[in-house]
């Protein structure tokens, strides 16, 4: 299931960074390489899933491209 926030920080260094959801909430998300530019507050979409480095938002991806590929 799709939850929905804004990019709050990304850290290239560390490849990692905070998403703000709907609920305030900080989710960590972790990238091996940035195949799609993200900005800082962002809208964006991803999924929280169990990682070995706890819950993470993964699959993050622009709101404009998830809604360009459901039509």
């Amino acid at each position: 299931m799709l939850r929905n926030g804004k990019l709050a920080s990304i850290n290239i260094i560390d490849r990692c960074g905070i998403i703000l959801d709907e609920n305030d909430q900080e989710v960590p998300f972790y990238f091996n390489n940035f195949s799609e530019l993200l900005g800082i507050s962002e809208d964006v979409a991803f999924e929280i899933k169990l990682t070995d480095r706890g819950l993470a938002a993964v699959g993050v991806k622009m709101h404009a491209l998830v809604s360009s590929s459901k039509r």
